[in-house]
C-alpha cells in the first residue's frame, strides 16, 4: 500500500506501547474520542508543531466520512464479534474467531488509509511541504520545545472537545478532562522510551 507515511509509522511504534495502549482506549472506550486524531496531534507534537482546536474541526470534517462510513461500522462489526464469541454454540466459536481476525485485518487497513486522508490534509492545509520535509526528524528527540508543543496541543485538544466535539462530555465519562491528559503524559513517556530505544 502507499500509504505507507511517517505518521503511520509513528503511530504503530507508539500505540505498541502498553501504556499508551491503554490510556488511547481509555480515550476511545469511555470518552468516544477518535484516537487517529489524537494519535495525529501526539505526531505534531513530537514535532514541536502545534494545532488549535479549529484548525482541528476543520481537519475532522474533512475526514469524517470515511471514519463514520467505514472505519467506525468495521471497528462496531469486530467488536460485536468478539461478544459473540461467548454466546454461541462451540462449533461455531472457530468460525466467529477467524472472521473477527479477518475484520482486524480489515479495520487495520481502513484506519491506514484514515490515517493518509489526515497527514494529507494537514500536509496540504496546515504545514505545506514543512509537513513532509521534517518528517526524518521524528522520534529524534524529546527536549522542552517538544514538551512545550504537548501541552499546547492538550490544550487545544481539550478545547476541541469542549466547542466542537462534545461526546467526551455526551458519554458522561467521570473525569474525561483527566483521562484526556493522561493520554497526553502517556504519549510523551512513550517518545521518551521509543527515543532511549533508538540511542
Amino acid at each position: 500500500m502507499h500509504y505507507d507515511t511517517q505518521f503511520w509509522r509513528f503511530s504503530t511504534q507508539l500505540y505498541a506501547i502498553e501504556g499508551v495502549l491503554r490510556s488511547l482506549l481509555r480515550c476511545q472506550n469511555e470518552c468516544d474520542v477518535e484516537i487517529n486524531l489524537l494519535l495525529y496531534v501526539f505526531w505534531q507534537g513530537s514535532q514541536c508543531r502545534t494545532i488549535d482546536s479549529y484548525a482541528l474541526q476543520q481537519l475532522s470534517s474533512a475526514t469524517q466520512r470515511w471514519r463514520d462510513v467505514v472505519v467506525m461500522p468495521i471497528r462496531r462489526a469486530r467488536m460485536e464479534t468478539k461478544v459473540m464469541q461467548s454466546s454461541v454454540a462451540d462449533r461455531f466459536n472457530l468460525d466467529i474467531i477467524r472472521f473477527r481476525d479477518h475484520l482486524k485485518r480489515v479495520e487495520l487497513e481502513s484506519e491506514q488509509i484514515y490515517q493518509y486522508q489526515i497527514w494529507r490534509w494537514g500536509c496540504e492545509n496546515l504545514f505545506g511541504e514543512e509537513g513532509k520535509d521534517r518528517e526524518s526528524q521524528s522520534l529524534s528527540s524529546v527536549d522542552n520545545a517538544v514538551e512545550i508543543a504537548f501541552q499546547e496541543n492538550q490544550q487545544h485538544f481539550l478545547g476541541w472537545c469542549e466547542q466542537y466535539d462534545r461526546k467526551a462530555q455526551w458519554t458522561g465519562a467521570v473525569g474525561w478532562r483527566s483521562i484526556i491528559e493522561s493520554s497526553f503524559s502517556h504519549a510523551l513517556a512513550g517518545l521518551r522510551e521509543l527515543r532511549d530505544d533508538s540511542q
